[in-house]
């Protein structure tokens, strides 16, 4: 009996142990450029309706009803910063990090409103 409670309890420690690693895994598979594990959230949106999504990284996305070609999910996902371009003799500076925002197969047709925080320096 106890050689049977042994093994069990080992089994079970191993399929923690498994557990985990694909945890650990699927995380580093989500990090982006800057080594920041992206972040997706996402709201369903009714058209007719409107909504808004909130990033807690600092972007939101106003939706005005009838903005939007027809009912889906918005999605805004943290991209980190991304290496600005070079413009003749002015350096450009990142001000926000890049968020992409994924529509879910539906366009814009009305009023929408990106509001993006930024670190100031």
């Amino acid at each position: 009996m106890r050689n049977r409670q042994r093994h069990l309890s080992l089994i079970i420690v191993v399929l923690m142990v498994v557990v985990l690693a694909c945890s650990l895994t699927n995380q580093l598979d989500d990090k982006n450029a800057d080594g920041l594990i992206s972040q997706a959230v996402s709201t369903e949106i009714v058209a007719s309706e409107g909504g808004e999504v909130i990033h807690p990284d600092g972007a939101r996305l106003i939706i005005e009803p009838g903005a939007l070609s027809n009912d889906t999910t918005v999605t805004i996902t943290n991209q980190g910063y991304s290496q600005p371009a070079e413009t003749g003799s002015t350096p450009l500076i990142n001000l926000s990090q890049d968020f992409e925002i994924d529509l879910g197969g539906a366009y814009i047709v009305g009023e929408s409103l990106l509001e993006l925080t930024y670190a100031e320096e």
